[in-house]
């Protein structure tokens, strides 16, 4: 049938093939969306083509269209694939393209092979999230809350990420990719950042107060995904960020209600011994396959989005900020410490090392408990125990002050500071 512009408002649902032999139909949905489509032979197979919707390509368009698709199927050609191409060459470059395209230039030049994977890494640690960013967006701003954070704590490690977050924007526009100015050259960024290295003092992992510890876990208990799982339970257990993300199932003893974190994963180098609050081992329970199954020993218990590799560092990090944000976007303070910082994943072992202090807590098991090392290299040559059934009780305390309403939190005072 021949197609009318007059007539295609009114056609019911289905394919309405045009006659002018170019394949070109009109498609109706049951929910009454239109739009077009082409059913062409490209290489000896038939195919459909999508040419857009209606109204918005008018009947005229639609046929030009699918005239020229039809040409370059008789000269042999593939237009779908033509399309494709057209697409991904029009597409915005991210900035993880700007990095491969300006490795694979400039690396035949470099002296030493582990140039190239150490860029790749410092890159990916540091500036995830920039390198899934356009190139023609990366603003200033971007390149300093990337640099910001190990600005004046790594310097040597700042200052190689700056050059060459500065080389791979300086391709990018070189290649057409992004156009002004280089926001990460050193004039553009000395205004934002100290010298390097200059700071002397460093401030803590930014923690919260005591006192809004529950309300906190109450709001991150109401959040879903294996990333505010790690987050609660490295919280409970007093554990590094990293521990919690590395942590597999081979290292969980849930009948004797223990997580041993082996000695390649510890930053002391010494297997530590975790015992697990009722919370904690609650967290555990529901990470365990849905279909009852015994879950494999080398599995990670919070695993990332990418099957078999853990959580990155940032995640747990972002969730910090997302609930800070909210907050803060509510009229609340935030999530953050008393000088104004948001909190951060590791904040929250200083919070546990305050509470341990302010409630009489044996400072032996507390320090064992944050697996630091305690006295001189002697007295732990004689002290073996780790004090686990100590820090048992220790980590239930802890997970009750958690669980107790702020106005219920009556902490304890030493007598040596009450005389």
């Amino acid at each position: 049938m021949a197609l009318h512009d007059r007539a295609l408002p009114g056609l019911p649902p289905g394919r309405h093939f045009d006659d002018r032999g170019t394949g070109l139909f009109f498609f109706v949905r049951p929910d009454g969306s239109r739009s077009w489509g082409q059913r062409l032979r490209i290489l000896g197979r038939q195919r459909d083509l999508g040419l857009g919707p209606y109204p918005e390509i008018r009947l005229s368009a639609a046929r030009e269209a699918a005239k020229v698709n039809k040409e370059a199927a008789r000269d042999g050609r593939d237009p779908l694939a033509e399309k494709r191409a057209r697409r991904e060459a029009e597409a915005p470059r991210s900035m993880a393209d700007a990095l491969a395209a300006w490795i694979e230039a400039h690396s035949p030049a470099w002296r030493s092979a582990k140039t190239k994977p150490m860029v790749e890494a410092s890159m990916k640690l540091h500036a995830r999230r920039l390198l899934r960013i356009p190139a023609k967006d990366v603003t200033i701003e971007d390149v300093r809350a990337v640099l910001a954070p190990i600005w004046n704590t790594k310097p040597v490690a700042a200052k190689k990420l700056r050059g060459w977050l500065d080389n791979v924007l300086e391709f990018a526009i070189a290649a057409g990719w992004r156009s002004g100015e280089n926001p990460a050259t050193p004039r553009r960024l000395k205004p934002l950042l100290s010298r390097p290295g200059a700071a002397r003092v460093v401030r803590n992992h930014p923690a919260l107060p005591l006192a809004r510890m529950h309300d906190f876990m109450a709001l991150l208990r109401d959040r879903d995904g294996a990333a505010a799982r790690a987050l609660e339970f490295a919280i409970l257990t007093a554990a590094r960020s990293g521990e919690v993300r590395g942590a597999t199932w081979g290292e969980i003893d849930l009948d004797r209600r223990l997580w041993v974190i082996p000695a390649a994963r510890m930053k002391v180098a010494k297997e530590h011994r975790v015992p697990l609050s009722a919370p904690a081992l609650a967290i555990l329970i529901d990470q365990l396959p849905g279909d009852g199954s015994k879950p494999d020993p080398a599995a990670l218990v919070f695993p990332g989005q990418r099957q078999g590799r853990p959580l990155s560092d940032m995640t747990l990090l972002k969730i910090l900020r997302d609930l800070d944000a909210g907050d803060r976007k509510g009229g609340g303070p935030g999530w953050r410490d008393e000088q104004g910082h948001v909190a951060v994943p590791h904040g929250f072992r200083s919070a546990f090392r305050d509470w341990c202090a302010l409630t009489g807590k044996d400072h032996v098991a507390a320090e064992l408990a944050l697996a630091h090392s305690v006295g001189s290299a002697v007295e732990r040559a004689y002290r073996r125990a780790d004090l686990v059934e100590q820090r048992a009780v220790l980590m239930r305390d802890w997970a009750a002050f958690i669980d107790a309403p702020p106005a219920q939190v009556v902490p304890l005072i030493r007598a040596r500071d009450a005389s």
